[in-house]
């Protein structure tokens, strides 16, 4: 849906590239992608249904929760596939063709496609 687009651009704009995950309140969510509460929430449950988003609650000591981490799962649309590396059988990662770059095959999967994406974006009322 819109709002999941919105919050998954939002989240992905404040995350960490080595862990892919970031702690993001609710209100900083729903202020940042100028959404209600109840549609950040809604949001981020289409997103854990989707598989693209895990959340990790946190708590003090005490029992109280104190922050939700939100973390990106590894998904096929949002990784790279094996079409960019090198699949010859008999290429090994030291050699390389006349076409190519050299792209190690192990490099290239599981790293996300990340792209720029303005802050004033959240403020354009996008329709589906």
């Amino acid at each position: 849906s819109t709002m999941a687009f919105k919050v998954f651009s939002f989240l992905s704009m404040g995350a960490n590239n080595q862990t892919r995950s970031c702690f993001h309140s609710k209100g900083t969510i729903a202020k940042g992608c100028e959404i209600s509460h109840s549609s950040v929430v809604r949001a981020t449950r289409e997103l854990c249904d989707k598989g693209l988003l895990e959340i990790q609650r946190r708590f003090r000591p005490n029992g109280r929760q104190t922050s939700n981490r939100y973390i990106f799962l590894d998904n096929p649309q949002t990784t790279m596939g094996a079409e960019t590396s090198c699949n010859s059988a008999n290429a090994s990662d030291d050699n390389f063709d006349a076409n190519t770059e050299k792209v190690s095959s192990k490099a290239s999967e599981g790293k996300p496609r990340l792209f720029h994406c303005p802050s004033s974006i959240f403020k354009i009322n996008l329709s589906p």
